[in-house]
């Protein structure tokens, strides 16, 4: 994905048990507010495809628990953007 940003405020620090060849790994994560300081992204080898949300739609996200708490957490922005790994898990 190419997109510049500027690194903001912590939005908070997260846990996550994912599965990765049948086993259990646990991952921890520090999300940041951001902001985007070039034209609009463009589609690497790494994402399918990206969609602008609302927050409203957060709720609907077929995606981790996890990853939903962490962009309801983002209350302030208006949109989120919200990327679809190459790989389906």
């Amino acid at each position: 994905m190419g997109l510049d940003i500027v690194i903001g405020d912590t939005v908070g620090v997260y846990d996550d048990f994912i599965e990765m060849s049948g086993k259990k790994v646990h991952h921890v994560i520090v999300c940041y507010r951001t902001r985007v300081v070039t034209d609009p992204p463009m589609i690497s080898r790494e994402a399918k495809e990206y969609v602008w949300i609302g927050r409203k739609q957060v709720s609907k996200l077929v995606a981790p628990e996890v990853v939903k708490k962490m962009l309801s957490d983002h209350s302030r922005s208006k949109f989120i953007c919200m990327l679809r790994a190459g790989v389906d898990a």
